[in-house]
């Protein structure tokens, strides 16, 4: 949930995963279990970050910035959104809500001329800017002037995929939200009732790491995360994925 991955391999690989587990990994997983509502997600990552520039020599640093940019989910713009509009900061929720406000007015208009507003998107991990002063600055978000937002993917990513702007919808979150109730926001902040990082996920997290390390089509990831999901009632005390993987043999 807060963005580290171990995406580094090699004997240089070693001595990072070993910070990783170390001081990075158990801050940011002590912040997720202390502010542990959606909402706070961004902001887990954003420190993370902070964290890293602030303690690392330059070399190491590039290493780890590499991993956060291969697995930052939280920079996605829907998180963001969240994140800002549960902000105790009312300027920041506003900003929020105003961008959600802007795309409404949008999709409105798609209606109006008989077309069905852009809802669903492929999720792409977007550029991150590592140099960002506020976790709601941590991406560019590109407006064209008449109501549509974009944002650019990674560059980890193909080429192709790079090239492109990928148009920002309404958080699924947020979809069913009357413009009353998203104005709302401004005066009270966003809480949900989701975790912004949980056991279930840290078994998503290890069940979809073993489909891709097998090299299954998405089909066959797809079948093997939901064979975890319905057979997790067997191991309910497993706390941890190490736990959940022994108990499972």
């Amino acid at each position: 949930g807060s963005g580290i991955g171990i995406g580094i391999s090699g004997k240089r690989g070693v001595i990072i995963r070993n910070i990783l587990q170390g001081s990075i990994a158990d801050k940011i997983h002590a912040a997720a279990k202390h502010e542990s509502d959606l909402i706070h997600g961004p902001r887990h990552l954003f420190n993370e970050i902070e964290y890293i520039r602030e303690n690392f020599t330059a070399d190491n640093k590039s290493l780890l910035l590499k991993s956060v940019q291969q697995n930052g989910f939280y920079a996605h713009p829907h998180s963001m959104i969240i994140a800002m509009m549960g902000d105790a900061d009312p300027s920041v929720r506003k900003a929020g809500v105003s961008m959600v406000l802007r795309i409404l007015d949008k999709d409105e208009e798609f209606r109006q001329l008989g077309q069905r507003p852009p809802v669903y998107q492929e999720f792409l991990v977007p550029e991150i800017n590592f140099n960002a002063s506020h976790y709601s600055k941590m991406i560019r978000v590109i407006h064209d002037g008449v109501g549509h937002y974009y944002y650019q993917p990674a560059n980890t990513y193909k080429k192709e995929v790079r090239r492109r702007k990928v148009r920002i919808t309404i958080p699924p979150l947020l979809r069913n939200c009357s413009r009353a109730e998203i104005v709302g926001f401004i005066r009270k902040p966003l809480i949900t009732d989701y975790l912004c990082h949980s056991q279930p996920c840290e078994r998503g997290v290890r069940t979809t790491t073993e489909a891709t390390s097998s090299k299954m089509s998405y089909n066959l990831q797809l079948g093997q995360g939901l064979m975890a999901e319905l057979n997790k009632d067997e191991v309910p005390h497993a706390s941890r994925k190490r736990l959940f993987a022994e108990d499972s043999l």
